[in-house]
C-alpha cells in the first residue's frame, strides 16, 4: 500500500506522515528532504552531485541522507538551503533527477508512506491513499514559529513567510501545490495532533 501525505508548509505533513509510517510498520520517504540534499550540496559546489552518490535511509523514525557516506542530514534545515532548495525545486532536471533515481524505484514492491507537496498528483498518481493536510494561516505560523529548526523570530514574520511560499508553490509551472483530484482533505486547524492522527488512519483502514 502506498499513502501520501501532501500540505502546504507547516501543515503537519512530515510529522504526521511519520507517525502514520511507525503505526503501520511501514518506512516513511520525505520527498522535500531529498530536494533539500540536493539544494546543500549545490551550496557546497555550485552544480548538481553525482545523483548515484546520494543514499535514503528511514529507520526506526529516523531518516538519514548520506553522499558519499557522509551524513549530511544535520545540515539540511539550514535557511540558505531551503531557499536554494526553492530555485532548484523548480526546475525540470531536478525534479527528473530524483523521481528517475529515487521516487519511480521506490514505488516498486513497496509498503510506505510519502510526504510532500506533489506526492499525491505527481510522484505516486496511483497511491491507495492520498491525504492533503492543511490549517489556517495563523495555525501554520505559530506551528512555524515553535519550531527551533525554521529560524523565525515573530508571528509576523511566519505569517509573511506562510503566505510568500504558499502562493510560489501554488503557481510554480513544475508540479504545482495542490490537492489530487482523489485527495482526501483533513484540515487540522481545530484538531490536536492525535486527533488529526486518527482521522488519518480511519481513512487509511476504510480503504484497506
Amino acid at each position: 500500500m502506498i499513502i501520501t501525505v501532501d500540505g502546504p508548509v507547516a501543515s503537519g505533513k512530515s510529522s504526521i506522515a511519520d507517525t502514520i509510517a511507525q503505526r503501520l510498520g511501514y518506512p516513511c520517504l520525505h520527498t522535500g528532504l531529498l530536494y533539500r540534499a540536493l539544494g546543500y550540496l549545490f551550496t557546497q559546489t555550485q552544480a548538481l552531485p553525482d545523483i548515484t552518490k546520494l543514499a535514503y535511509a528511514y529507520d526506526k523514525g529516523k531518516t538519514t541522507i548520506t553522499y558519499n557516506t557522509q551524513d549530511i542530514t544535520p545540515y539540511l534545515t539550514d535557511a540558505i538551503v531551503g531557499a536554494i532548495t526553492s530555485t532548484l525545486s523548480t526546475q525540470k532536471e531536478v525534479h527528473d533527477l530524483l523521481y528517475n533515481h529515487f521516487f519511480k524505484p521506490y514505488a516498486i514492491n513497496h509498503d510506505f508512506v510519502a510526504e510532500g507537496r506533489d506526492c499525491g498528483t505527481v510522484l505516486f498518481p496511483t497511491a491507495n491513499v492520498k491525504l492533503f493536510l492543511t490549517a489556517s494561516v495563523q495555525k501554520r505560523a505559530e506551528r512555524l514559529l515553535c519550531d527551533t529548526r525554521r529560524h523565525v523570530t515573530s508571528l509576523d514574520d511566519a505569517i509573511q513567510d506562510i503566505k510568500t511560499r504558499d502562493h510560489n508553490d501554488q503557481t510554480r509551472a513544475l508540479a504545482p501545490l495542490k490537492p489530487a483530484h482523489d485527495a482526501i482533505r483533513i484540515d487540522s486547524s481545530l484538531m490536536t495532533f492525535e486527533e488529526t492522527i486518527e482521522q488519518c488512519l480511519a481513512h487509511i483502514t476504510h480503504i484497506k
